[in-house]
């Protein structure tokens, strides 16, 4: 007899895990739109392709 795949033990670190993620793609969106906003991070599209143009200047200004 083959032993269930979902213990209780891995269905936690599952959940932690989906909630890991969730926190990471929610802070990166996070950077990311205040990163645009400030004008680190410029972007534009070349076809169905974003590039980003990190300003250097913008990163200068704000170190100060």
């Amino acid at each position: 007899m083959t032993k269930p795949y979902w213990t209780p033990e891995k269905k936690e670190d599952y959940e932690n895990l989906l909630k890991k993620r969730d926190n990471d793609r929610e802070y990166h969106r996070r950077y990311m739109l205040d990163a645009r906003r400030s004008g680190r991070y410029r972007y534009f599209r070349d076809g169905s392709k974003v590039i980003y143009k990190k300003d250097e200047k913008a990163d200068e200004q704000n170190n100060r």
